[in-house]
């Protein structure tokens, strides 16, 4: 009985759900039709493009619009379906009816064992200064038994505390509970009691990536990273989404972008963070509503349809073309004109032409519209592997004309390799 209502609660991760949190967030403009036309944005004379962008725009996003407010309706009737087997069936920690707690009108639902793990009493946590804003919540740096954290607590939308948000806030808590990699941030525990919910994370005292590049940018005269370091933040930061993608079900970040990484200052670490939109792909693609921010956001994803791991990758692509150009990207478009652009035209960044060619052709892999076409994280980890040793034997030879890899040669070599490891040894006569 406790396995069927977990799977009920897992049912309920309904991706059609209002994102309104997520315009909060920092460089972050209107991402649906409902948010747009309500900001007036459209109706701007001034900011508004050409007139047959406005009028596709439009549409595209009317259409958006529609779509949201059908599946809006579909999860709520899933979770009036949920509430009601709930209260047939009791909590899922095996506790009776009465001894429920509540989170405003939604229930927590950890599991016993779990919540006895990780635990924190939130009187134990001493806050100070506030870092920032992500999914979901606010989050600040603390003390806790004197190690200093971050703790990301949940904050309260505009109908107070819905029933999928706070149930999104507790599957963000459980994710990162059984992740554990160099370049994942830490997940120390959590405070699970009313009138509080909170995560708790290993503090990473570098900042963001995002503040990285553009504070390098203001200070330097020529490129802000060099070859070697683009290649080692950009390989840390695919190492990460690797692991995520290894889990199993896979689990989709669905909102990689350099505001989301992290850098540790002692190690220069890249450490992938945010995971308040992040989802297991149970089936073979997740249904999903508009979730990212749009400057990062996959085709597919703006479009509302169904993603898979490779909507990551594309993302990833534009945070590679962040280091290689040290800009914002779509710096000059409105997020509205960036989802008509990519999502409608097929657009895509494009880098500098003195990039680096084999930069370039992971870019190309990264940004293909068919997102069949885009490489595995494996793929990508192998191209910046290659590219390594290529830098290191252009300084041991000091001849830097040694060309470096193109990316469909590595993936090549890496897919030729996976099927000769499936095969196995040729038998022996």
């Amino acid at each position: 009985q406790q396995q069927q209502q977990q799977q009920q609660q897992s049912a309920l991760a309904s991706d059609a759900r209002g994102r309104a949190l997520e315009e909060r967030r920092t460089m972050q403009g209107p991402a649906d039709a409902a948010s747009a036309l309500s900001s007036g944005w459209l109706a701007d004379k001034s900011t508004r493009p050409d007139r047959d962008l406005h009028t596709e725009a439009q549409r595209a996003l009317q259409a958006a619009r529609t779509r949201d407010l059908n599946a809006a309706g579909e999860a709520s009737q899933q979770q009036q379906q949920q509430q009601q087997q709930q209260a047939e069936d009791g909590p899922i920690d095996g506790s009776t009816a009465s001894e429920m707690e509540y989170y405003g009108n939604a229930p927590l639902l950890f599991d016993r064992e779990w919540r006895e793990k990780w635990d924190i009493p939130y009187e134990e946590l001493r806050f100070g200064s506030k870092l920032g804003a992500g999914a979901f919540g606010e989050v600040f740096m603390a003390e806790w038994r004197g190690v200093i954290v971050a703790v990301k607590q949940l904050t309260r939308d505009d109908d107070g505390y819905s029933l999928e948000t706070v149930e999104d806030f507790q599957k963000e808590m459980v994710l990162l509970s059984r992740l554990k990699h160099p370049n994942i941030v830490p997940f120390i525990g959590a405070v699970t009691k009313s009138p509080h919910l909170c995560i708790v994370l290993g503090f990473v005292s570098g900042g963001s990536l995002y503040r990285l590049i553009h504070a390098r940018k203001a200070a330097a005269d020529g490129p802000a990273f060099s070859l070697a370091e683009i290649a080692q933040l950009a390989l840390g930061i695919a190492q990460g989404v690797q692991y995520l993608h290894a889990q199993q079900p896979p689990v989709i970040h669905r909102d990689l972008k350099s505001p989301n990484v992290l850098i540790d200052a002692e190690t220069g670490t890249p450490i992938v963070t945010d995971f308040g939109l992040s989802r297991s792909r149970v089936h073979t693609m997740l249904a999903t509503g508009a979730a990212g921010t749009p400057e990062w956001m996959a085709p597919e994803v703006m479009r509302q349809e169904t993603v898979d791991e490779k909507s990551d990758v594309w993302s990833y692509g534009v945070i590679v073309w962040e280091l290689i150009t040290s800009d914002k990207p779509w710096s000059d478009e409105h997020p509205i004109q960036v989802i008509y652009r990519v999502a409608q035209r097929g657009e895509r960044l494009r880098a500098p032409p003195d990039t680096d060619e084999g930069l370039k052709s992971l870019l190309d892999g990264c940004f293909r519209q068919r997102r069949q076409q885009r490489p595995t994280f494996d793929e990508i980890v192998a191209f910046w592997q290659a590219f390594q040793r290529v830098l290191r034997e252009r300084e041991r030879t000091r001849n830097a004309a040694l060309p470096t890899p193109h990316l469909s040669t590595i993936v090549e070599r890496y897919r030729t390799q996976k099927r000769a490891a499936r095969r196995g040894p040729p038998s022996r006569a």
